[in-house]
């Protein structure tokens, strides 16, 4: 069964948002594209849209793509965000990345998008493969642990049950000395 990405793209002006999906379409296949520009929208799309990857624009009238960012980090970390913006600018590039963004594309070199959609969704598959990788060694470890507490106790156990051991001997020996007197 073919996996059909859900591409989230948080922006105000529909042509650029097709701009966007037409190259997107070029790399990723087969996808599904929902188009937000508002905070409750957006919070709205993460939670039933449940989208894989998340294309925003910087900024726009009534919402902005760093509060995006935030809001995806704090609810969805492991989704890729990619900025998408006409600011040509290395601060803000620099900001967004810090800020916890997986990529930063320039409006002017939207060909770059195509590109860095795949390594972000390469990046999201490595992490979660990781983090699946992670919980089964946490599940091990706490089965490992649990053993070893079963060990430890029946050792303890056994060793108890050789010093009780031990001390019915000495009393056997004891009584049969008594016997024998």
């Amino acid at each position: 069964m073919e996996t059909i990405y859900r591409v989230l793209i948080v922006e105000d002006v529909p042509t650029d948002a097709e701009l966007n999906e037409r190259e997107i379409q070029q790399v990723l296949k087969p996808c599904v594209f929902e188009r937000v520009e508002t905070r409750d929208d957006f919070l709205r799309a993460l939670d039933k849209f449940k989208p894989d990857i998340i294309i925003s624009d910087y900024s726009m009238p009534s919402f902005d793509g760093m509060t995006a960012l935030k809001l995806t980090l704090e609810r969805t970390p492991i989704t890729p965000f990619i900025i998408v913006t006409g600011s040509v600018n290395e601060d803000t590039a620099v900001e967004c990345m810090k800020a916890g963004a997986t990529n930063y594309v320039i409006k002017q070199h939207l060909k770059r998008l195509g590109p860095a959609v795949l390594h972000a969704m390469e990046e999201k598959r490595i992490r979660v493969e990781r983090l699946k990788a992670e919980d089964e060694i946490r599940k091990r470890v706490k089965e490992l642990e649990e053993f070893y507490d079963i060990a430890v106790g029946r050792e303890a156990r056994i060793k108890e049950i050789r010093e009780e051991n031990e001390d019915l001997k000495e009393e056997i020996e004891r009584l049969k000395k008594k016997l024998k007197e």
